[in-house]
């Protein structure tokens, strides 16, 4: 009995405390400056602090608020009016602070929501769009319903759109049972031949796991009704561990011979041609790692023209100029041509068809290094899930051939020549995600044929990745 008539008086001094707060921090209420004083229990504290908010008397919120918070310096609903209040005053980094503290203490998931969904507002409010994109991704965390979170994803692109700044971080591991691109057969065989013997285990396909990460930062510094121009830098990291098995086969070799980065720094410019026509110019500096070591530089030159046809189709025409210089004495300078074209239609059920065709040809003084190749690609998604994913698809031909080819100090009669095809499904789990991100799977198996067997390849590969759902 006694315990309960103590739980009864710490009731009721904090209900006292919270009044008496309130008390010391009432406003002014009349045109005579007159103070009032207000006793009120937190319950009422809130809805009056509320009621202010609505009432558009952010003072009195906020010295409400204040009040709420002598008596609990971590509830949620006292950071969140003040919030809401500082964002009526104007006062944008009184307001984010105090969403900041209304997500970190919210005890629910729906207080969780309403602080992210204020944050957001007030970084937008304040033209902090990226951040705006971060809080707006936490809101989506907690959306209480499916149609709340498609609409806050519709919102989330157009906030896109405005913000100067773009980022973009893709993550994938891969096992796979030929990490080095080896060749699939022991022997060493020219046209069938085999001339030069037996290639050494390095040379032939090791198992292990690829891991791959990639960076795009972008800056749109200019943009019009017809044309924009964006900075960006880009990079590609891949990191290679063989497998128990590899290592007990290859001694001359380490994880890290396998391993390859790649950056660069652009500046492109965008316009828009005629009713239905777009145009690209970029120019790129960069540099090649190989096995942790500089290979070579680069500076690159890129063109491309696109028509669209209604809002289902699209076609362009693309071309580049290349121009690398060595860093790795082992390598020579070359000189790379590149066009292509690429046809795209979304079906009216929602499917997506493209086509693509590619031709490069690189020239250097080292015949090794000098080829040219062809690509056809065609690939296919699918809007419908099947199960628990999304699906898309794609089967890739390849031809590569080089008019003069050495192994070794044997050259190669008529050449090389490789062909290639490489067919890859990807599963998109949209039902699985943490705000806005999803998980990826993608299975991949390619082979290659070409008359030095060294470059019969074959791999087949399973990829965990994550993606961005909007």
């Amino acid at each position: 009995m006694n315990k309960t008539i103590l739980n009864c008086y710490r009731c009721f001094l904090c209900s006292w405390l919270v009044g008496l707060s309130v008390l010391l921090h009432a406003s002014e209420l009349n045109a005579q400056n007159q103070r009032q004083e207000i006793s009120l229990t937190r319950e009422q504290a809130r809805i009056a602090s509320e009621n202010a908010i609505k009432a558009g008397n952010p003072d009195l919120a906020i010295q409400i608020g204040n009040g709420l918070l002598l008596a609990d310096s971590t509830d949620p609903q006292a950071y969140f009016v003040l919030a809401a209040a500082h964002l009526q005053r104007g006062d944008l980094r009184s307001g984010r602070r105090a969403a900041r503290q209304a997500y970190q203490f919210a005890d629910t998931s729906i207080q969780k929501f309403d602080a992210a969904q204020l944050a957001a507002r007030i970084a937008f409010a304040d033209n902090h769009y990226t951040t705006t994109q971060f809080w707006m991704r936490r809101a989506v965390q907690h959306a209480p319903t499916q149609e709340i979170e498609d609409q806050i994803a519709q919102e989330f692109k157009q906030v896109r759109s405005i913000n100067p700044w773009s980022l973009n971080v893709g993550v994938s591991i891969r096992p796979s049972d030929n990490v080095n691109n080896g060749a699939d057969t022991g022997l060493n065989t020219i046209d069938g031949v085999p001339i030069t013997g037996i290639l050494s285990p390095e040379a032939r396909a090791l198992s292990g796991i690829i891991g791959i990460a990639g960076l795009n930062l972008g800056y749109r510094l200019r943009r019009t009704n017809r044309s924009q121009t964006s900075l960006a830098g880009r990079l590609f990291v891949k990191r290679v561990r063989l497998s128990d098995e590899a290592r007990s086969e290859v001694t001359r070799v380490s994880d890290g011979d396998f391993n390859s980065t790649y950056a660069e720094t652009s500046i492109t410019h965008d316009i828009a041609i005629g009713e239905n026509g777009f145009g690209s110019g970029s120019v790129a500096l960069g540099r090649f790692w190989s096995g942790g070591d500089p290979s070579y530089d680069f500076a690159r030159l890129s063109l491309s023209r696109g028509w669209t046809f209604g809002e289902q189709t699209r076609f362009s025409l693309n071309g580049l100029i290349e121009d690398r210089s060595r860093i790795d004495p082992a390598s020579e300078d070359a000189q790379i041509y590149g066009l292509g074209a690429k046809f795209t239609h979304d079906r009216t059920n929602g499917d997506s068809l493209s086509i693509a065709l590619t031709f490069r040809d690189v020239n250097s003084i080292n015949v090794n290094d000098d080829f040219a190749t062809t690509s056809l690609q065609f690939a296919y998604s699918f809007n419908k899930p099947v199960g628990p994913a999304h699906i898309g698809t794609s089967v890739t031909l390849g031809y590569l051939d080089y008019s003069q080819y050495n192994v070794g100090f044997i050259e190669v009669p008529g050449g090389r020549q490789d062909n290639s095809v490489q067919a890859d499904v990807t599963l998109s789990f949209r039902n699985i995600d943490y705000a806005g991100f999803i998980p990826t799977m993608r299975i991949k198996a390619g082979k290659s044929l070409s008359n030095v067997s060294r470059f019969d390849t074959r791999e087949v590969s399973i990829s965990f990745g994550v993606q961005s759902k909007f």
